[in-house]
């Protein structure tokens, strides 16, 4: 796999692509988010943090779904992966919030080495069983991994 770097940011590249559109769509995404917050301005960074741990929150936990919905028998320690991130995404928000932009930012940079390091095993492996799965077309194009959640909608009754 090819990883190109820009100021210590990684970069996507096609090579990282797991076959399945709308987890390559998602991941291309992250990688676009973590770009931004990464040259975001520290008067900024503080809210694009809390924005992407809440986006990461969901996106992990409609993964874990997915997972769910096909049996996926290493669900546990992928759900595990996403817990331990989490859980220090979590333990650096109050360092933020006191405004210690340097430790978001290392964060940041954390989460991106852990990011690669889990495309190329949890998720190449859950693109795998999707790819062997008979309803993988249903569930790859399930909203669940779309890579921005859908705006809310105001239906008139009637």
């Amino acid at each position: 796999m090819n990883v190109e770097r820009i100021m210590s940011t990684l970069v996507w590249s096609p090579q990282m692509e797991l076959g399945i559109p709308g987890m390559d769509s998602a991941h291309q995404a992250f990688f676009a988010e973590l770009a931004h917050i990464a040259a975001a301005p520290d008067d900024q960074f503080g809210a694009l943090f809390f924005l992407l741990i809440a986006k990461l929150e969901r996106d992990f936990e409609e993964e874990e779904e997915l997972m769910e919905r096909i049996d996926f028998p290493a669900l546990n320690s992928h759900r595990e992966q996403h817990a331990r991130v989490l859980s220090g995404l979590h333990h650096v928000v109050p360092h933020v919030m006191n405004g210690n932009i340097g430790i978001g930012r290392h964060a940041i940079e954390l989460l991106q080495e852990w990011f690669l390091f889990h495309l190329t095993t949890m998720d190449l492996a859950l693109a795998v069983a999707l790819d062997m799965n008979p309803g993988r077309g249903d569930l790859a194009a399930s909203p669940t991994i779309s890579p921005k959640p859908e705006p809310p909608q105001n239906r008139a009754a009637g």
